[in-house]
């Protein structure tokens, strides 16, 4: 009987490090191809009967099944182009913007589908790359950052079954959850302002924000303002207006000089130099950290902000 190479046999069936050699593929690329195709099983599993809510759902703002499974088919793709030699498409560039936006028109049969091929066209590649090739220089993104052939293929194996283990560990916590009759997130965060228009020029027409909700309480005396940055999928920030001196004292310094609230982005160099273009206040230099890329900025009243693209969401 035909099957694909590391398919999924019975239970009983060891992984497919330990099924033996892939067809084509040459000795020392062996190990990318098992981690590959082993991420493929796995994913088959994850999404087997797994309902469109459960794939795009995020629990306690972690990011979602459906997140991880598509970050992992481009960057699987980005890093074996790089590993080609070639830069990016402005295709693939545009994949990489939309990569953390829920898509809940896909279902999990659409995405085992696109994983399935993004492994067989690494395969495929694999197939194709002699070993003669794998200590040979490569350039990774915009910063043309130094790599091998070899470095950026392990790591893509690598990085692909880290992310099939994060949406393995999602999965469980939907699973608990709905279990629980659990179904929290953060909503809303309140940020103490003087003025709702100062604060809406600075978060709309200098960060990009879009506003949500803007409606008068006139039982209160005050309107119900909420923004959130492009693309959302976290919490909203409502604008709270400061009513009482205490309240007033706190605008600008709601943690007493800590970082108050992080911004992540999808292209740290773009939203910074963007930023910057604008007269934001950068007051600690980007640098890079173990988790990612980061910088920490001043919003008009003074409270600090973290500008962080993590490392999950890089090719």
């Amino acid at each position: 009987m035909n099957q694909r190479p590391g398919s999924d046999a019975p239970a009983a069936t060891p992984e497919v490090w330990l099924r033996g050699a892939i067809d084509g593929v040459p000795p020392l690329l062996q190990p990318v191809a098992h981690s590959l195709l082993q991420s493929r099983n796995e994913v088959e599993r994850l999404l087997a009967d797994l309902s469109t809510e459960r794939i795009w759902q995020a629990p306690t703002g972690a990011a979602s099944i459906g997140f991880h499974v598509l970050h992992a088919i481009g960057s699987l793709d980005r890093l074996f182009t790089y590993a080609r030699g070639a830069m990016l498409s402005e295709a693939q560039l545009q994949i990489l913007a939309q990569e953390s936006l829920p898509d809940t028109d896909l279902t999990a049969e659409d995405l085992q589908v696109a994983f399935e091929a993004a492994v067989v066209r690494a395969i495929d590649q694999l197939r194709d790359t002699s070993e003669a090739t794998l200590t040979a220089a490569r350039s990774v993104g915009r910063a043309r950052l130094p790599s091998t052939v070899a470095g950026l293929l392990f790591h893509a194996a690598e990085h692909t079954q880290r992310h099939v283990g994060q949406a393995l560990t999602t999965s469980r916590l939907t699973q608990h959850a709905a279990a629980a009759g659990l179904n929290q997130r953060l909503g809303l965060v309140a940020l103490v302002v003087r003025d709702y228009g100062e604060a809406l020029d600075f978060l709309v027409g200098t960060l990009g924000f879009t506003v949500v909700e803007d409606r008068d309480v006139p039982a209160q005396g005050k309107r119900w303002v909420v923004v959130a940055p492009p693309g959302g999928g976290g919490a909203n920030l409502l604008l709270a207006r400061a009513s009482a001196p205490e309240q007033e004292a706190r605008v600008g310094n709601q943690t007493g000089g800590r970082v108050f609230l992080f911004l992540y982005t999808d292209d740290f160099w773009r939203d910074y130099n963007a930023y910057t273009s604008r007269g934001v206040v950068f007051i600690r230099p980007p640098a890079e950290e173990p988790y990612g890329t980061v910088s920490v900025f001043l919003d008009l009243y003074g409270n600090r902000w973290d500008l962080v693209q993590l490392r999950s969401t890089a090719p």
